[in-house]
């Protein structure tokens, strides 16, 4: 399974997005140790399901950022939040129907690179536009 940890090179330099950057990095490896570790389906269901609750938070939250800053590219970045959401959900359906078989090694790869790729490239193009909207003024 992938590691995923978090370091500046990620800071899109907005405290607020970047501390729930943080939060989902830490929930992501928790849930990644929480299964290296063993532990139950009981103890494996509460931490996705709070992966799962706050990744919607802050695409809510972001969105939200995004409309308030004129981001002229917010429908695709909603479109690459919804793709995320839909994987999301059909991976937690298999896991409430049998979570003994529910595959959290490609679980937690598919997360990882996901957040990684998304806020390293579709989340500094926010950084991006705010800064050229502080250039012009």
């Amino acid at each position: 399974m992938r590691t995923i940890s978090w370091s500046p090179r990620y800071a899109i330099g907005m405290p607020k997005v970047d501390d729930q950057h943080q939060m989902l990095f830490k929930l992501i490896s928790q849930l990644r140790e929480d299964y290296a570790a063993g532990k139950n389906g009981a103890a494996l269901r509460v931490a996705l399901d709070a992966l799962l609750d706050y990744c919607l938070k802050h695409f809510a939250d972001e969105e939200a950022l995004m409309e308030s800053v004129q981001f002229p590219d917010l429908v695709q970045h909603r479109f690459e939040h919804e793709n995320l959401r839909m994987a999301v959900a059909d991976y937690h359906k298999h896991f409430e129907a049998d979570p003994k078989s529910f595959d959290f090694p490609e679980f937690i790869d598919f997360v990882t690179v996901w957040i990684q790729t998304h806020v390293l490239v579709s989340d500094m193009r926010i950084r991006d536009h705010v800064a050229s909207r502080k250039g012009s003024d």
